[in-house]
């Protein structure tokens, strides 16, 4: 029997903003790999409205999981059954890790006008600002701006002891922070792969074999867990590297299923 291979993929980076020319090219790649036997994950720092979207795109309908781990969006039915611990969220059986986003923002400008630290969130700004101060187009603003579970933020204090501060007190208030470019993005404390695991699990239930894989960006490092059968990783170390861009995603994403497929693995 032919197991079922699962791909879980993280980048971000081909994903960010591509034409739709790159879209189609890619959505026509991965036709070939995407069958009855192989799924496409996207686990990804973006919203579910953005993912939603790429996804679209590419023709892919399987779960993803937004937001760096925060939720996975389960298409209803896809395991065969109810899923306990799910809430229904556009349409999808979401299980959710993360902490609201009402939460997350009061909590985030507490914390900053008690320290006397300025900043500026996603939701201080409007779709315009977004689309221009992250060089993307309005209709992908406007996607990234309807955020679930965590909080994209500048700084704009200009002591250099003030980002320590921030992130100490989000740290005791049981929040989290990491960098991404120009911005720090804020969120609920949890184990970003946690939704990783679960599919896992649910995959493994409800499929005799199965093979997974993930494609993880070199750059970011491998972080996931041990139950992943392989780790392919694209790019190198080197944060001076080309990035891969989507069509070249898509071609990896292509060679890999090939190779398991091809080399009989064992499951």
């Amino acid at each position: 029997m032919t197991p079922r291979l699962v791909i879980f993929s993280e980048l971000d980076g081909p994903l960010h903003d591509p034409p739709g020319s790159a879209f189609a090219s890619a959505a026509r790649m991965l036709k070939t790999v995407i069958r009855a036997n192989v799924s496409l994950i996207l686990t990804s720092r973006k919203t579910r409205a953005e993912l939603e979207h790429v996804q679209q795109g590419l023709g892919i309908r399987d779960p993803f999981v937004s937001e760096s781990g925060a939720a996975a969006f389960i298409p209803p039915g896809y395991f065969g059954r109810d899923l306990p611990g799910t809430r229904p969220i556009a349409g999808y059986s979401a299980v959710e890790f993360g902490r609201t986003y009402s939460d997350v923002v009061a909590i985030l400008h507490r914390t900053a006008r008690n320290l006397r630290v300025a900043i500026q969130g996603f939701s201080d700004m409007s779709v315009e600002d977004v689309a221009r101060e992250c060089h993307v187009t309005l209709l992908r603003a406007r996607l990234a701006k309807l955020r679930e579970y965590d909080e994209p933020f500048r700084i704009l204090d200009p002591h250099p002891r003030a980002r320590l501060r921030l992130f100490k007190a989000l740290q005791a208030a049981r929040l989290q922070c990491t960098s991404v470019g120009r911005y720090h993005h804020v969120g609920a404390l949890l184990d970003k792969y946690a939704a990783v695991n679960l599919l896992w699990t649910l995959y493994r239930r409800a499929h005799d074999r199965v093979f997974t894989v993930a494609l993880v960006d070199a750059a970011a490092g491998c972080h996931l867990l041990r139950p992943l059968d392989r780790v392919v990783t694209l790019g190198n170390a080197d944060g001076a590297r080309e990035m891969l861009d989507l069509v070249g995603w898509a071609r990896a994403i292509e060679d890999v299923a090939r190779d398991i497929q091809h080399s009989g693995v064992d499951c």
